[in-house]
């Protein structure tokens, strides 16, 4: 079995990941395009379902950090320094794209204000300042850009995980089962019993879908039995019949699935390695920050010097302007912004001397195989 190594690229993952968000981009430009009241009748399936169903993308997106995060702190003691500097990183990988989409949002707004006298209004100066620290859902704000609420669960999705790991490192060698099992058990129930854990404030909702790439990863390098990616499968593939689940479910499973079996074929370093692929692997994150401010402005502007109501030739027109742009000004973003903070992020030491990679595995084994490994970057 090959999975990608320190010095090597999951470009497998690469190009899940470019993918989910142009499925991300598609759905809700179609939403403001041929979805919308006016629209002409809709593209025929199984494309209307596919654009209809895009927001899936945001599904993958959790199994595929799942794997990332679990193959970055493989080898680790998880210690509060290993912690400290993890959450640095991460903090310079996430937030300056991120403040600049928010900078990026306020200027079009007070564009959108003085020259085409829209009505919007800008947010308060305590609410942007709690994007600051992912912290607008928590303390009952809005997003300053809607997609904003999935950065939120991330965090605490990333922290959740990184403290749960060290736990079940100092638990020894029962220490998976009696730190991830309840966690997952909780994940499941509780959005059923308490309405707060069913919204999008909090982890508790998406942390099945973040665990199911943790367990591909773990499956793959041997550190837990084949039952643990069975038993999880078929508890999830339960919850299908529950309306707080199903399609989300079923994105898991799949992707989850697709990356087992690349795993196992050796295909992680070389499948889906196609340069169009990995250029929105590349800049998958600039665009999923970017397309809402900019494709429904567009779109709009667009719109204005067509006669309403649209056909539906005109409405694809549309859609493709708004994807087109989406695109345009998330490459723009990546050479700007993404791409020299994602350079400096990689020269914060990962590790210490308190916390230098574990020459054994931390976890559970299997059958005594140890392949320690990790996705570059």
């Amino acid at each position: 079995m090959k999975i990608a190594r320190r010095s090597e690229r999951a470009v497998f993952v690469d190009a899940l990941r470019g993918i989910a968000a142009l499925s991300v981009v598609a759905f809700h430009v179609y939403k403001k395009t041929l979805y919308a009241p006016l629209s002409a009748p809709p593209l025929p399936q199984p494309i209307h379902w596919y654009l209809r169903h895009g927001d899936l993308g945001v599904a993958v997106f959790f199994v595929i950090s799942g794997y990332v995060i679990a193959s970055s702190i493989a080898k680790a003691r998880i210690t509060p320094g290993f912690v400290a500097r993890f959450a640095l990183r991460r903090s310079i990988r996430l937030d300056p794209p991120y403040w600049a989409t928010i900078a990026l949002e306020l200027a079009l707004i007070v564009i959108s204000q003085r020259i085409l006298h829209d009505q919007a209004t800008l947010p308060s100066g305590a609410m942007v300042i709690s994007h600051l620290a992912y912290a607008q859902s928590i303390l009952g704000y809005g997003h300053v850009v809607a997609v904003f609420w999935t950065l939120c669960i991330e965090v605490q999705l990333y922290l959740c995980f990184v403290a749960l790991s060290g736990l079940a490192q100092r638990l020894g060698k029962y220490g998976l089962a009696i730190t991830f099992v309840p966690t997952i058990a909780l994940s499941l129930s509780l959005p059923f019993f308490f309405d707060v854990f069913a919204q999008n404030t909090y982890l508790v909702r998406y942390w099945y879908l973040f665990f199911g790439g943790v367990v591909v990863f773990w499956t793959l390098e041997g550190r837990v039995r084949a039952t643990w990616p069975i038993t999880f499968a078929l508890v999830i593939a339960l919850t299908l019949i529950t309306p707080l689940r199903s399609l989300n479910a079923v994105a898991m499973l799949c992707t989850a699935g697709a990356i087992w079996l690349a795993g196992r074929n050796g295909g992680l370093t070389t499948w889906l390695s196609g340069p169009v692929l990995q250029w929105l692997g590349r800049i998958s994150y600039s665009l999923y920050l970017v397309h809402m401010p900019i494709s429904g402005r567009a779109i709009n502007a667009a719109s204005r010097l067509m006669r309403l109501p649209l056909n539906t030739s005109e409405q694809l027109l549309l859609l493709a302007v708004g994807i087109a742009v989406s695109l345009g000004s998330a490459q723009l973003l990546y050479v700007l912004v993404e791409r020299p903070t994602l350079a400096l992020s990689k020269r914060i030491r990962k590790y210490s001397s308190h916390d230098a990679p574990l020459t054994e595995p931390v976890l559970v084994q299997q059958d005594g195989l140890q392949q320690n490994a990790e996705i570059g970057g």
